[in-house]
């Protein structure tokens, strides 16, 4: 047995509406919004490989760009290139020697 969300009474588990005020026992899903939804691990993984390995780095954020609607891990994957970018200039001049 299950009770009515709205005035308490006990009900029957297969019953539509509560016998007792008439309200609908169909339980309403909570709507997911995109950030919820959306993995933000890709975004991350950009940031960090930004770092260590620029080229992978520049890859997810590319991805990233194009998977994610979200403006927040839109953001950290514009952020990944310019960095991955920047990253690997620096990784050119150490191994060269300057």
């Amino acid at each position: 047995m299950k009770f009515c969300e709205k005035c308490g009474k006990e009900i029957d588990d297969n019953a539509v509406v509560c016998p007792g005020c008439g309200a609908s026992t169909a339980v309403k899903a909570s709507p997911v919004t995109t950030a919820e939804s959306e993995n933000p691990k890709m975004a991350r993984m950009a940031m960090g490989f930004a770092f260590l390995l620029p080229i992978v780095g520049i890859i997810l954020g590319i991805i990233g760009l194009k998977k994610y609607s979200d403006p927040k891990l839109k953001k950290q994957c514009i952020i990944a290139i310019p960095v991955a970018i920047v990253a690997w200039i620096v990784w050119i001049f150490i191994m060269r020697g300057f």
